[in-house]
């Protein structure tokens, strides 16, 4: 018994040094030996390119501009490169997105900013 638990450990240690294609072949090649119709034993390499993209890029979502107004409409504005009156007009509809398809961090580092002025955002 102690013998099969090592060659199970040093078969899971190799599978550790596969890339993605090999080891997305590797379970096309199992499925295939085993007669396995669908079974989820992992992700594929289209659908982990998927999640990552999509983990990649949100939204941001003004919901409350705040009792700083001014001060949010003009970081709104200096960030979309609009006048203060286009940034006011842009908040007047909430929840409105401000920023899409961009990255978590730089969606992170703007909220940070209009929320030290009181405005309420949501990153989707």
């Amino acid at each position: 018994m102690t013998e099969k638990l090592n060659t199970i450990d040093q078969t899971i240690q190799n599978l550790d040094t596969l890339t993605l294609p090999e080891l997305n072949e590797l379970i096309t090649k199992i499925k295939g030996y085993y007669k396995l119709e669908e079974v989820a034993i992992a992700p594929t390499t289209n659908s982990l390119q998927a999640q990552e993209e999509e983990s990649k890029n949100v939204s941001l979502i003004l919901k409350k501009v705040g009792m700083q107004g001014l001060q949010v409409y003009r970081i709104i504005g200096g960030k979309l490169g609009k006048t203060l009156l286009e940034a006011k007009k842009l908040a007047e509809t909430l929840p409105i997105s401000i920023l899409s398809n961009v990255p978590k961090e730089e969606a992170q580092e703007l909220k940070t900013q209009l929320e030290a002025q009181g405005a309420e955002l949501e990153i989707k």
